[in-house]
């Protein structure tokens, strides 16, 4: 054991009798104490980092897809212009919400807008109906093979044939289905719709079959278009029709509610005929005499739509097919279309044996000729 006279001689015995381990361990816990510290601040960036992740994944997903309500029967579409767009579901008739059936893609296209009070240096200029769908205001699955269209979507993507958007008044139903975010379609300018409206040759198919479960059409050999027969030992494909050659059909000859529906200067009235054995259907065609906006910006420079602008923009709409008329050996029965804008030349497709793109591309049966038409 040591001894020490002096208060200085002490305090340089204990330095010198310190061991190396107590001082070393001195330094530890000064180490120990910062290392907690840093700790501390790296779990705090950390749990900060996770959570900025975390709302960014989120939010990234929110952007990207939402679960909303779609359009049903009972909704409320307006133009800008307090129109009023006339909803009747017809292909999503079987899909309801408190006995509401939804509306689909084929549906609100070309439905008629009502009231609409719009004007151009005061001659009325109304929007008259629903012309352009985008990708933007559909559902990602599809139902009886067509797209439910989103209440929230429709002023980002459904637009009048004055090129305005239509708006719908949300209404909760019981249906959440699976679309694009809202914010996102909404921060979509117009240059960039314009570029993703797609463009198709109208074509107006009509199938013959012997009974609605029926896969393909039948072969088609013989039938007669406006009074002209056409006969082939080989199967029928196609027949160019010129809309100069049909009848001339005056509005007072529409039914009085399509009278209101397109009485305004906008449209023109044409009528043909096909016969199909024993069943004479006439088809009257509503012609909307003006392109939408939209549409002609859209396909002004696009080559096939230009080198096929005489058989119009749009697509072909079942407007009514209730009148049936029966003879003692024949039966007559007529329908009603809204027909592509500016249509001045109609391609009539014949399905066939062959085609089971037929099956389901249709927007009408009649149990009466059995025919199909899309």
């Amino acid at each position: 054991m040591l001894h020490t006279n002096t208060k200085q001689s002490n305090t340089e015995s204990i330095d010198k009798i310190q061991p190396a381990d107590t001082r070393y361990t001195t330094i530890l816990n000064l180490a120990t104490q910062e290392s907690k510290e840093n700790e501390k601040a790296y779990r705090e960036e950390k749990a900060l980092l996770e959570s900025k992740a975390k709302d960014s994944k989120e939010n990234k997903e929110s952007i990207s897809t939402a679960f909303l309500c779609p359009v049903l029967e009972d909704n409320e579409l307006k133009c800008p212009h307090n129109g009023r767009v006339k909803l009747k579901s017809k292909k999503g008739k079987s899909f309801k919400s408190k006995d509401i059936p939804m509306i689909l893609e084929s549906d609100l296209l070309n439905a008629s807008i009502i009231g609409c009070t719009n004007n151009i240096a005061g001659v009325p200029t109304p929007c008259s109906l629903v012309s352009v769908i985008l990708p933007s205001a559909r559902a990602y699955k599809k139902y009886n093979d067509d797209y439910p269209i989103m209440q929230d979507l429709c002023v980002s993507g459904v637009l009048s044939d004055k090129g305005f958007p239509i708006t719908c008044k949300p209404k909760n139903n019981t249906f959440k289905i699976n679309a694009p975010n809202p914010t996102n379609s909404k921060e979509r300018d117009k240059d960039t719709k314009d570029l993703v409206i797609p463009y198709h040759k109208p074509t107006f198919t009509i199938c013959y079959k012997i009974d609605s479960l029926q896969k393909n059409s039948l072969n088609i050999y013989q039938c007669t278009i406006n009074h002209k027969e056409m006969k082939s030992h080989i199967i029928l494909q196609e027949y160019e029709l010129d809309m100069s050659e049909c009848k001339d059909i005056k509005k007072s000859d529409l039914p009085l509610s399509i009278q209101e529906d397109y009485k305004n200067k906008d449209f023109t009235y044409k009528a043909f005929s096909i016969v199909f054995d024993n069943h004479t259907r006439e088809y009257v065609c509503i012609i909307p005499t003006r392109i939408p906006k939209i549409l002609k910006k859209a396909f002004e420079e696009h080559k096939e739509a230009q080198e096929n602008k005489d058989y119009g923009y749009g697509a072909f709409t079942l407007i009514d097919d209730t009148y049936k008329e029966y003879k003692q050996e024949s039966i007559y029965s007529k329908e009603i279309w809204l027909m592509p804008a500016q249509c001045k030349k109609l391609t009539i497709e014949f399905g066939n044996e062959d085609r089971e793109d037929t099956q389901s591309n249709h927007n009408s049966y009649n149990t009466l000729s059995n025919i199909y038409v899309r």
